[in-house]
C-alpha cells in the first residue's frame, strides 16, 4: 500500500518538476543542453524501468502487464505515441513533452476552484458572522487570507493567458479578504 503510494506521489512530483524544466525558457544554449540531458536521462531510466518491469515491450508497445496508476499510464502512453521517433536525437525530450503535456490545465483548474473554494467561505463569513466565537473567527480570517495565496502561487506555475488573469483574480480576492478583516 505505501509502496504504490510512494510511486504515485514520486511519479505526481517528477511530472511536475519536468514540466517546470521543459517549460522554462533558457537563453544560455550551455544551460539549455544541460536542462535536456537531464530530462533525457531521467526520461531514459523510466523506460529501463517500464520494460524491465514489463510494463513496456522492449520496441515501446504495451508489454503483458498492466500499469495501475493514472500517471504511469500516462508515462506509458508518451512512450508508445512517440515509438517511431525512438531514433531521434531528441525521443526522450519529446516523450517528456508528450508526458505533461496539458499540465498548465490542472493548474488552473486548481487555482479556479480555490477562487471558488474562497468565495463560498467569504459568503459563509459574511453571513454567519454574527453567530461566530472569536476563536472561529479567526481561523475563518486566517483561511480567507490562505486560500488566495496559495491560489496565486498555483496560477504563476501556469501558462498563458488564463495563468495571468488566475494570477489576478487571486490578487484581487486578497484584497477583498484584507478588506472583510478591517
Amino acid at each position: 500500500m505505501f509502496r504504490s503510494l510512494y510511486s504515485k506521489i514520486y511519479l505526481g512530483f517528477v511530472r511536475f518538476l519536468t514540466y517546470q524544466l521543459l517549460k522554462r525558457k533558457t537563453f544560455i544554449k550551455s544551460q539549455k543542453k544541460s536542462t535536456h540531458n537531464e530530462v533525457n536521462k531521467l526520461m531514459k531510466t523510466f523506460e529501463e524501468q517500464l520494460i524491465e518491469k514489463k510494463y513496456l515491450a522492449p520496441h515501446l508497445t504495451e508489454g503483458p502487464k498492466r500499469v495501475k496508476s493514472k500517471s504511469s499510464i500516462k508515462l506509458m502512453d508518451a512512450f508508445i505515441t512517440n515509438r517511431f521517433a525512438k531514433e531521434e536525437d531528441d525521443f526522450y525530450t519529446q516523450v517528456a513533452r508528450t508526458w505533461v503535456e496539458g499540465y498548465e490545465k490542472k493548474l488552473h483548474k486548481s487555482s479556479l476552484l480555490i477562487s471558488f473554494l474562497f468565495v463560498i467561505f467569504w459568503l459563509f463569513f459574511i453571513f454567519l458572522n454574527q453567530y461566530m466565537t472569536t476563536i472561529i473567527e479567526d481561523i475563518y480570517y486566517l483561511i480567507l487570507f490562505f486560500l488566495p495565496i496559495v491560489g496565486f502561487f498555483i496560477a504563476l506555475l501556469g501558462r498563458g493567458w488564463r495563468s495571468a488573469g488566475l494570477t489576478m483574480l487571486n490578487f484581487t480576492l486578497l484584497l477583498v479578504a484584507m478588506i472583510t478583516y478591517l
